[in-house]
């Protein structure tokens, strides 16, 4: 990771050891970019991030790969990690994808100034489907549990489905964010003002990393 300065700050050998971790694109673009993908559980997030990920040079962070990958006690206890590593990875005009988080408005807008700290745009994108397309996903996941925790995610009873939905603060008119509806087949209909965006941005950029 030519270029990226790794934190040396006491207490953040987790962050470093991710850090090394990751697959940082070769490209870096001309202002760095900080999306947010939340949403229900089986709501297509990961799915979303990974469709994105695909398509643009963007470091993907997910929430439930990270805690169940280093043990971490809880998703907020996992955001702050993924907060540290943006810390060290949006100064060098990398693009980021924070997967799983932004449950309540105070989240969403901490994203927000977050980025702007670091001279950041920033994105969210919220993630629906339909209601019976979300239960046939969550038994599917509590079908194959040994599946479920290779592909880094957790199996969901209804008893907690109900209960992380009872967190989330769905946004309103209020909030500038994107709408995916994850049950349709436009997934990228619904995001063609964003990828049209992202399109432009990334061939403004002249620098790309070198790569050991």
């Amino acid at each position: 990771m030519d270029g990226i300065t790794e934190p040396s700050h006491k207490g953040l050998d987790l962050t470093r050891r991710i850090i090394g971790s990751l697959n940082i694109p070769p490209i870096t673009w001309p202002q760095p970019i900080l999306i947010g993908i939340f949403g229900l559980p089986c709501s297509g997030k990961t799915e979303l991030a990974a469709w994105l990920g695909a398509r643009f040079p963007f470091v993907v962070l997910s929430t439930d790969a990270i805690r169940l990958t280093y043990g971490l006690p809880s998703g907020p206890a996992t955001h702050e990690v993924m907060y540290a590593i943006a810390d060290e990875l949006l100064p060098h005009n990398l693009g980021l994808i924070f997967d799983g988080i932004h449950a309540s408005r105070s989240d969403r807008e901490r994203l927000r100034e977050f980025a702007a700290k670091h001279h950041a745009t920033s994105d969210l994108i919220y993630t629906t489907a339909n209601l019976s397309i979300i239960h046939k996903r969550l038994e599917e996941r509590a079908n194959d549990p040994d599946a479920t925790r290779a592909q880094m995610k957790y199996v969901i009873t209804p008893e907690h489905f109900a209960r992380i939905a009872s967190y989330l603060e769905l946004p309103d008119n209020s909030e500038m964010l994107w709408y995916v509806d994850t049950s349709s087949d436009s997934i990228a209909e619904q995001l063609t003002p964003l990828t049209s965006r992202l399109n432009k941005a990334i061939a403004r950029s002249h620098h790309p990393r070198s790569q050991r």
